[in-house]
């Protein structure tokens, strides 16, 4: 029933040609009028661009691709962010991402009660309250890319640095270099572009990992998701 409905508009469109004249007339076939349309829709320049740095550039995009769905649907997490900004999606979509060659040690140091600390690369930064258009800057070395680092034991003055073993690298609960930590750092990032999560510059505050179990508090179930939904449709593959 289908391809007889198409073949009868076919030929109605055929018959049209002719008119009055009886002289075929130029006209053009469904098919290339679609393809027409089709090609007028202007390429996404951020996609295009991250494209072209390569294997880091795509792994950027295909974070991003599962933020849009996200922040496009009806969720928790997409409510949250609405709370801040009604039009997220867009403001999302407008953000451009960088490549920085960063801090690339976990940095073992004591304080000066003799407690040790462990100062992690960092995944990601944004100007806070930057809005549209805000650049995204993400370490290569930190966990958006990397699952490990090496650890630097910091000792005192006067003495070399040494390389003490290795440390796993997470965002929040996800190991480092998985798609689940990647998304969850772009929306980390998100909340900072549109000031819905404090300023959180000052690495030894804390407030990076708070700022993160917030986001995963409210988006959980949506990063999980969407993740295996990614994990599911690869292996159909």
């Amino acid at each position: 029933m289908r391809f007889a409905r198409a073949r009868s508009a076919a030929a109605m469109l055929a018959a049209a040609c002719f008119l009055s004249s009886g002289v075929p007339a130029p006209c053009q076939s469904w098919p290339r009028a679609v393809s027409t349309l089709a090609h007028s829709v202007p390429p996404d320049p951020v996609r295009v661009r991250l494209l072209a740095l390569g294997a880091r550039g795509s792994a950027i995009e295909q974070a991003r691709e599962h933020v849009i769905a996200i922040l496009s649907t009806e969720n928790s997490c997409s409510a949250w962010f609405r709370e801040a900004d009604p039009d997220v999606a867009a403001t999302f979509e407008s953000l451009d991402f960088t490549l920085h060659d960063g801090p690339k040690y976990v940095v073992a140091f004591k304080s000066p009660w003799g407690e040790m600390f462990l100062k992690h690369p960092y995944s990601a930064a944004v100007q806070e309250n930057a809005g549209h258009n805000a650049t995204v800057l993400l370490n290569v070395n930190g966990p958006f890319f990397e699952n490990a680092a090496d650890i630097l034991e910091r000792n005192p003055p006067g003495r070399f640095a040494r390389i003490v073993g290795r440390h796993a690298l997470c965002v929040g609960s996800f190991d480092g270099n998985t798609l689940p930590a990647q998304i969850t750092t772009l929306l980390h990032e998100l909340g900072h572009v549109i000031g819905l999560l404090p300023d959180d510059s000052d690495e030894m505050s804390g407030l990076s990992k708070q700022n993160t179990e917030r986001v995963l508090h409210v988006c959980r179930a949506e990063i999980k998701a969407s993740a295996r939904e990614h994990r599911d449709t690869t292996r159909a593959y």
